[in-house]
C-alpha cells in the first residue's frame, strides 16, 4: 500500500516537470499564409504593394497548458507600432473575436524594398499572459503585384451589339485588394465605363467585359486596371475589336427586344433574332 502511495506521489511530482517542458508557446498563422511560429522567429509575409492592407490572422491556440492540462488561448495579436516604418499604420479586429487579427497598412508612397516589424501575442490571464510569443514579420514592397491579361485578343461583333472581351486579373500580393478596370484607349469616352473587381490575395479572377460600339470600327482596345489602394499599382493589356453592320447582325440585334411594334410584329422580330443567333 505504501509502495502505491509513493508511486502516485512520484507521478504527481513528475507531471509539472513534463508540462513545463512542453509549455513552449507558439503562434499558428492562418492568413495570409499558414505557418507555425515560435519565439524570435521571422514570418515572411511575401509581396505587398504600397497602400495595401495586409491581414494577419492567427489561431487562438497557444500550446500553453494550465495545471488542469487545458490549453490556454490567445486573446490578441499586437503589432509593436514603434517598430513600423514611417507612415505605416496598424489596426485590429474586435476583442475576443474567433481568431485574433491584426492589420498592417503600408504607406501609399513607400519605396520598393524589404521592411520588418515586430509583433507579440497577448493573454489576459493565466500562464500564457506571462509568456507572450514575440516574433518578427517581413514584407517585400513592390508595385508589380498586379497582372492584367486580355485573353480574347480578337473580338468581332455587330454595331449596337455587346462585344465581349475576357480579361484575367491576377493579384500576386499577400493583401486582399479591389481594382478598377477600364478602357483607356481605342473607344470614344462616351462608350467607356469602369468596373470594380475585388480579388483576394494570391489569387486571380476571370472578368467578362462587354463593349457596345455605336458604329463600325476596327480598333486596338487598351484595358487598364488600377488598385484602389494606390494608383501606383497598375497594369494594362490590349485586344482588337472589329464591328460590322449587316442584315444578319441586325437580325441578331432585334432578338434583344423591339419595343415600338405591336405584339404580332414583336413575335416576328423575336423569331428572326432567335433564328439568327442560334442557326447562323
Amino acid at each position: 500500500m505504501r509502495g502505491l502511495f509513493l508511486l502516485g506521489l512520484l507521478i504527481l511530482l513528475a507531471m509539472p516537470i513534463a508540462n513545463a517542458a512542453d509549455n513552449v508557446g507558439h503562434v499558428l498563422v492562418v492568413q495570409p499564409i499558414q505557418k507555425q511560429i515560435f519565439e524570435g522567429e521571422v514570418l515572411d509575409l511575401g509581396l505587398v504593394g504600397p497602400g495595401q492592407k495586409v491581414e494577419l490572422e492567427i489561431s487562438r491556440s497557444s500550446n500553453i497548458y494550465d495545471f488542469r492540462n487545458v490549453e490556454e488561448v490567445w486573446d490578441r495579436l499586437k503589432i509593436d507600432d514603434n517598430t513600423l516604418p514611417d507612415f505605416w499604420r496598424s489596426e485590429y479586429s474586435l476583442r475576443y473575436e474567433a481568431n485574433p487579427k491584426a492589420f498592417v497598412i503600408v504607406d501609399s508612397d513607400a519605396p520598393d524594398g524589404e521592411y520588418e516589424f515586430s509583433l507579440h501575442t497577448e493573454r489576459d490571464y493565466g500562464d500564457a499572459s506571462k509568456n507572450p510569443v514575440r516574433f518578427m514579420a517581413k514584407i517585400l514592397v513592390r508595385r508589380d503585384v498586379l497582372d492584367l491579361q486580355v485573353l480574347s485578343k480578337n473580338v468581332n461583333g455587330g454595331v449596337e451589339q455587346p462585344s465581349e472581351f475576357t480579361i484575367k486579373l491576377v493579384n500576386m500580393g499577400s493583401a486582399n485588394d479591389a481594382f478598377e478596370l477600364e478602357v483607356v484607349s481605342g473607344l470614344p469616352n462616351e462608350w467607356r465605363f469602369k468596373k470594380q473587381v475585388f480579388i483576394p490575395h494570391n489569387s486571380e479572377k476571370i472578368i467578362p467585359y462587354e463593349l457596345v460600339a455605336k458604329e463600325q470600327i476596327d480598333e486596338q482596345i487598351v484595358f487598364k486596371a488600377t488598385s484602389l489602394s494606390s494608383t501606383s499599382i497598375t497594369d494594362s493589356d490590349s485586344g482588337s475589336l472589329s464591328t460590322r453592320s449587316s442584315l444578319l447582325q441586325d437580325m441578331k440585334s432585334v432578338g434583344n427586344g423591339v419595343l415600338l411594334f405591336p405584339n404580332i410584329e414583336m413575335a416576328v422580330y423575336y423569331l428572326m433574332g432567335f433564328v439568327a443567333s442560334n442557326f447562323f
